[in-house]
């Protein structure tokens, strides 16, 4: 399995959006979300994202399937 680029764009994303079980990096994570990289770490550290996976003892990463359900329960629904 190849690994996906670092600079990973809206588009790469859904192309490697077929497979949920690729994993990105926290710096492609945060890119895809639209977010600083200091703000994704800040998620992180305080448990509100989604579940991380530890690929090595150096290294962690986010499955493509849980960013989307993180995102999913991250959105906001209308008041009725």
């Amino acid at each position: 399995m190849s690994e996906v680029s670092v600079a990973v764009s809206r588009d790469a994303y859904l192309h490697y959006a077929e497979n949920d079980n690729r994993i990105l990096t926290i710096k492609q994570w945060a890119e895809i979300n639209s977010i600083s990289l200091a703000t994704a770490r800040r998620i992180i550290s305080r448990g509100e994202g989604p579940p991380i996976i530890k690929i090595s003892p150096r290294r962690i990463g986010i499955r493509i399937r849980d960013n989307r359900l993180w995102q999913e329960r991250s959105t906001l629904r209308p008041l009725s």
